[in-house]
């Protein structure tokens, strides 16, 4: 692909065509147990339509690169999920997306198994008919929901621009895992009271501190007194002996 210039309606064309094909995809995965084993091949059908056109198109090569760089290894999760060790998706913005998208990959590309896969995500359902549906009500329709979003987002950044598309693109990509506003709003708050917190607790060190040393110093005081005491009570019963011995002279 050119570095060229490529115009917002070919973005747009782009995009269009792979939300049909996600809307496929959706649609393909069955909608009642019947039709589990006649639709099955079905929705392998869409899934590599859908691979194909994000890794291979010239535009959505872009957010296939985005995608790739933001997720993590989906084969290794896998089998930890299938291992009964990890269930859990990456929940924070941009990432969960990517995620999702690669563990798809993975399946269109063979080294994930697609049954396996839906039966170890879903493995509380009874049988593979059950899991299958709420692998599309749950995975594929919120795959969907949240590609559909972060297209349109890059809509919104891209619209009125006539390129370079692959600079101003990156510039969006780049915000692609960044948390909303008020989560920043709330770490911030978080901050505060952490730094708050740590002036607490180095003011309170310092005081004890404080005290220590002055009843350190108020002990010394005290041993000084009673050492000066007892010089004082011994000159005192030496004179008093020396008087004693001179009487006796007398």
């Amino acid at each position: 692909m050119s570095s060229g210039h490529l115009g917002f309606e070919t973005v747009r064309q782009s995009f269009r065509m792979l939300r049909g094909y996600m809307d496929d995809l959706t649609k393909s995965a069955p909608a009642d147990r019947s039709s589990i084993a006649t639709r099955f091949s079905s929705f392998n059908t869409k899934l590599r339509l859908v691979v194909n056109c994000i890794e291979k198109d010239d535009v959505l090569r872009y957010v296939a690169a985005a995608l790739h760089g933001n997720g993590h290894d989906a084969v290794r999760w896998f089998k930890e999920l299938a291992e009964g060790k990890n269930t859990r998706l990456d929940a924070t913005p941009g990432v969960e997306l990517s995620n999702r998208y690669l563990a798809l990959y993975e399946i269109k590309r063979g080294r994930i198994d697609l049954r396996s896969f839906v039966s170890a995500r879903y493995a509380d359902e009874s049988g593979f008919p059950a899991a299958f549906i709420r692998f599309r009500d749950d995975y594929i329709s919120a795959f969907e929901t949240d590609m559909g979003a972060f297209l349109g987002r890059i809509e919104g950044r891209l619209a009125g621009q006539d390129g370079p598309f692959d600079e101003a693109v990156w510039a969006t990509l780049q915000v692609m895992d960044a948390p909303p506003a008020p989560k920043k709003k709330a770490t911030k708050k978080k901050a505060t009271k952490k730094t708050t917190t740590k002036k607490a607790v180095k003011k309170t060190t310092k005081k004890k501190a404080a005290k220590k040393s002055a009843k350190k110093t108020a002990a010394k005081k005290t041993a000084k007194k009673k050492a000066a005491k007892k010089t004082a009570a011994k000159k005192t019963a030496k004179k008093k002996k020396a008087a004693k011995k001179t009487t006796r002279k007398k």
